[in-house]
């Protein structure tokens, strides 16, 4: 049996690492976009920033809050054990948090439309030409994907009042509930009668959020089947066909990697409700998935976008050209000046 303490301390580790490292690839990659001169991407650029930028987001208040979300009995809790885990600014950072996560899953529907559109409804490209317009349309989503992801979290409350299967399931955890911050809804309540009447409201908005995700899922299919089947027989050039498809492939590679990151942990949170089955510390490792998906993308991005493919590898070559440059000149001033006759000159015995 491992030690709940020490898998604790593993996963802080491992997660905070991947934070810092999401951060830090997140920031190159919009240095990287803003430094980048194409005309083949067009206003695709500012889709890619807010995607960065919510994956900033999401990376900053995981690594503050590093949270878990649990079904307990007959509550839904929600709780962060990391560095602002007990404090009160808690709850507000686990609503940023979902917020956020909330936002990449529509991004990536706003990330599919926009190739759609810009390959098989060319028409509609004016939607996407101004960066005034990509930002109206992505206040839009996020407002409606922060409200409805929020308003579960916000009619849960913090609370410190635990009944004892919330507490024991802490233990089985390694944790103390007075060093989180928690939030909890009751699924339902037990009338007087001893039958239960289910909290509608609450699980009206899971249901309608879920639903969101559902037709995002849908409308990337759908736009992405579109896609593929216009690339295979549309008559363009050799050139645009390889570039588009270069674009699909980046985006297709880009949403699988945050699709299998919160469909495992999805699945086991799921089955561990349906079976009341209590995982205990596996929750930790498991909900480290959350935080691969933001160091992947920006690597994916890179790598497939052959403008800031090249723009990358010649900021890499010119930081070794310098890096050469200045170890060469300290090893010349480091090298002892020696008189070439003294040193050929034989040695006397």
């Amino acid at each position: 049996m491992f030690e709940p303490s020490w898998v604790r301390a593993i996963t802080h580790i491992v997660e905070i690492t991947l934070c810092v490292i999401t951060i830090i690839f997140n920031l190159s990659l919009i240095a990287l976009i803003l430094t980048t001169k194409s005309k083949v991407l067009h206003g695709y650029k500012y889709l890619l920033l807010s995607f960065s930028l919510c994956e900033l987001g999401f990376s900053i208040t995981h690594m503050l809050m590093e949270p878990i979300l649990l079904v307990i009995g007959n509550w839904v809790v929600f709780f962060g054990y990391g560095a602002l885990g007990a404090h009160p600014a808690g709850p507000t950072l686990l609503f940023l948090w979902i917020s956020f996560l909330s936002q990449i899953v529509l991004c990536l529907m706003l990330h599919f439309i926009y190739r759609y559109v810009m390959v098989v409804r060319t028409e509609w490209s004016f939607l996407f030409k101004s960066w005034h317009l990509i930002l109206l349309l992505f206040l839009l989503y996020a407002g409606f994907a922060t409200a409805l992801f929020i308003v579960p979290v916000i009619y849960s409350k913090p609370s410190k009042d635990f009944n004892p299967q919330i507490v024991e399931r802490f233990a089985s955890m390694g944790l103390s509930p007075d060093d989180v911050a928690v939030l909890k809804a009751p699924i339902s309540k037990e009338l007087s009668d001893g039958t239960r009447e289910y909290n509608t409201f609450f699980m009206a908005v899971v249901t309608a959020a879920l639903g969101v995700n559902l037709a995002a899922i849908a409308t990337i299919l759908f736009c992405g089947r579109g896609i593929h089947h216009f690339l295979g027989k549309a008559a363009i050039s050799e050139r645009t066909r390889r570039q588009q498809h270069q674009l699909f492939h980046a985006l297709i590679v880009q949403t699988a990697v945050p699709m299998i990151c919160i469909f495992i942990p999805a699945t086991v949170f799921a089955l561990g409700t349906v079976f009341e089955i209590d995982v205990g510390v596996a929750y930790f490792p498991v909900f480290t998935l959350f935080v691969i998906f933001p160091v992947l993308d920006p690597l994916v991005i890179a790598y497939f976008i052959a403008d800031y493919r090249r723009s990358l590898k010649a900021h890499l070559a010119r930081a070794t050209r310098i890096f050469e440059y200045e170890h060469s000149v300290t090893s010349l001033h480091e090298e002892p000046l020696t008189d070439p006759e003294k040193q050929s000159s034989p040695v006397a015995l």
